[in-house]
């Protein structure tokens, strides 16, 4: 003979757990730089869009710089995988930097406010030199990481003998600046275009 009891019958109360305030600010602090851009974020405002007085943000960031520096990894992160959107397996060296430097330009584009954030805000890192003399940024983030990674092999698939700090520098400040160009329209976003003049750059490796 089977018995229900009580405990049978009741239904299972399935309580979700709210995540902390610190990561739901950080959340809403991604999620309103990618809408609105970062300068006129608030602490105030990311309290108020998580339900919370902006009082108890301070227990987790002194300040809005203290919350922004805080995203720079994370939003460096989403930067990075993007980039690795246009990698393929089969891909040489010299292809893989075309396509990265086309994603890059893309992302400036499709992105705009993230890219404003990590390159043209006070929140961008610094470079630096580490013990060898190889260039680093002040803070490890994902998006150098990888961007360093594939410079590296495209130097190691070279003939010549070539410098890893002026590659970066070239190409970088190349890249960066087309990006620029793109975005104010002073040059054609047309990828054909794009692929032709980062190729011609490219030229100069050999």
């Amino acid at each position: 003979i089977y018995t229900l009891s009580l405990h049978d019958a009741l239904p299972i109360l399935v309580i979700e757990k709210k995540p902390p305030l610190k990561e739901l600010l950080l959340q809403a602090g991604f999620d309103s730089i990618a809408a609105h851009g970062w300068q006129d974020l608030s602490l105030r405002k990311l309290a108020s869009s998580c339900k919370v007085s902006h009082v108890a943000s301070y227990r987790h960031f002194k300040n809005k710089d203290d919350l922004m520096f805080a995203l720079v990894p994370i939003i460096s992160k989403h930067f990075a995988d993007f980039l690795k959107e246009s990698e393929k397996e089969d891909q040489a060296p010299r292809e893989k930097i075309l396509q990265l430097a086309l994603q890059f330009i893309n992302y400036s584009q499709v992105h705009a406010n993230f890219f404003d954030f990590l390159f043209l805000s006070k929140y961008s890192l610094a470079t630096q030199n580490d013990d060898t003399g190889q260039m680093e940024l002040e803070k490890r983030v994902a998006s150098f990481d990888y961007n360093k990674e594939k410079i590296e092999e495209f130097i190691q698939s070279l003939d010549g003998d070539y410098d890893f700090n002026q590659v970066f520098m070239h190409l970088g400040s190349f890249v960066f600046g087309i990006s620029l160009l793109v975005r104010q329209k002073i040059y054609p976003a047309d990828k054909k275009e794009l692929t032709s003049l980062i190729q011609t750059t490219l030229a100069f490796y050999q």
